[in-house]
């Protein structure tokens, strides 16, 4: 079982490290989308640096101009879905939880809620966009 996880960055430069997300990274079940939402700073060449050794389950979206949260959400969930099925998608915003010292629980409570943020893979983009959900709303 495929999971998407979409990860929101702007202006993360100085707090992106390779170290942080070996942990999110060597998760094979899980399809990581990194969105870069505008930032001003080099975040998106840091997301690129971490993309560079080897780890096949990321891609990165570089949204040119902010358009708020939703919308970029909406641009990660559109790549996801276009380029293989998921059981589940989920997106946080990295800001909120970078200092989480244990990035092995947030995979947990991704598993651990699989049946209630499974997504039906025909339904409707407008429908898939509903049952997204925030991992504050299924982190204990």
């Amino acid at each position: 079982m495929k999971t998407g996880i979409i990860l929101l960055f702007f202006n993360d430069e100085k707090e992106i490290t390779e170290n942080y997300f070996k942990v999110f990274l060597n998760n094979r079940a899980s399809n990581f989308c990194f969105v870069n939402n505008a930032s001003k700073d080099k975040t998106l060449d840091k997301l690129k640096e971490i993309k560079k050794f080897n780890y096949k389950n990321i891609s990165i979206i570089d949204i040119k101009r902010n358009k708020g949260k939703n919308a970029a959400i909406k641009a990660g969930v559109r790549y996801l879905k276009n380029n293989e099925d998921f059981n589940s998608i989920v997106y946080f915003e990295f800001s909120k939880y970078r200092k989480h010292k244990n990035p092995e629980h947030l995979l947990q409570c991704i598993d651990d809620n699989k049946k209630v943020i499974n997504i039906i893979s025909k339904a409707s983009n407008r429908k898939i966009l509903k049952n997204v959900f925030s991992l504050e709303e299924i982190i204990k």
